[in-house]
């Protein structure tokens, strides 16, 4: 146990930043569970595109969409989505993958979404980020 508080006190910025993660970590985990929405691996969500049909909602901004976004994903932002809910009711009744950059965002839209009558959903885990990091292409508007 004195190693661990030696080791502590000698290396504090060390020891912050791992107690910062695992906050991070706990409230994506608290947000997700309390959403009731699963996150989903780049992989898995190939398989929900290819088939299933899969529509993808991506709530990053304007810029970092047609910087690069998932082959026919629809922009979807949390200020925007008042405006598009009238053109999104046609996916009312599909599988839906939220993404954003990190994975950080999508929960927030996941819930307004809900608010909004829609139910099959789920979160890209790691956002685009992770996408890019699976190797998977991405196309630019």
């Amino acid at each position: 146990m004195e190693q661990y508080v030696f080791f502590i006190t000698n290396h504090w910025i060390l020891a912050s930043l791992l107690a910062v993660v695992l906050a991070i970590f706990i409230v994506n985990e608290f947000l997700q569970r309390r959403l009731g929405t699963t996150a989903i691996s780049p992989e898995a969500a190939v398989q929900w595109i290819n088939h299933q049909e899969a529509v993808v909602f991506d709530c990053r901004s304007e810029s970092l969409f047609v910087s690069g976004h998932i082959l026919g994903s629809e922009r979807v932002s949390l200020t925007t989505l008042d405006k598009k809910i009238n053109s999104l009711q046609k996916y009312l009744n599909k599988p839906i993958i939220v993404t954003c950059l990190m994975g950080q965002e999508s929960p927030k839209l996941v819930e307004k979404l809900k608010q909004n009558g829609f139910q099959n959903m789920v979160i890209l885990k790691g956002g685009i980020d992770a996408w890019k990091a699976a190797g998977l292409p991405l196309v630019k508007a």
